[in-house]
Formats: C-alpha cells, sequence, structure tokens
C-alpha cells in the first residue's frame, strides 16, 4: 500500500508506456499502462487511496469515479 510502483513476481516492474525509465503508477499501474498502449478500451477498478489517479495521472490519462 501507498507504493507508487507496480510490480508482480512473474513479470517484474511494469513501466510507464511512453518512457521505460519512469513507473507506470499505483496498484493498478498495470491496466493503466496497458490502456496507455491501447491494449485495452476500457478498465474497472475503485481509487480507495487513488488508485486510479496516479496511474491515469502517470500515463496521461483521464479516471472517472463515482463518489
Amino acid at each position: 500500500m501507498l507504493n507508487f510502483e507496480c510490480s508482480n513476481p512473474v513479470w517484474g516492474v511494469t513501466t510507464n508506456p511512453w518512457n521505460k525509465e519512469y513507473t507506470c503508477g499505483g496498484s493498478s499501474g498495470g491496466e493503466g499502462a496497458i490502456l496507455a498502449a491501447d491494449g485495452t478500451a476500457l478498465g474497472i477498478g475503485s481509487d480507495v487511496g487513488g488508485s486510479l489517479r496516479i496511474p491515469a495521472l502517470y500515463c496521461g490519462m483521464y479516471s472517472l469515479s463515482q463518489a
């Protein structure tokens, strides 16, 4: 929690699709990276602690959440 880097034990650290030197964001960073790289059209998640806002910011996208 509260780590702005996305990684998993199988594939390692997920990088930003625009610049491999940067991270793609927090816990939903993998989904943010695949969305930014046009690998999918839509992602679904929750924004507890910035899980959607931070990857969207880092990958140059928008996120919508219902309050």
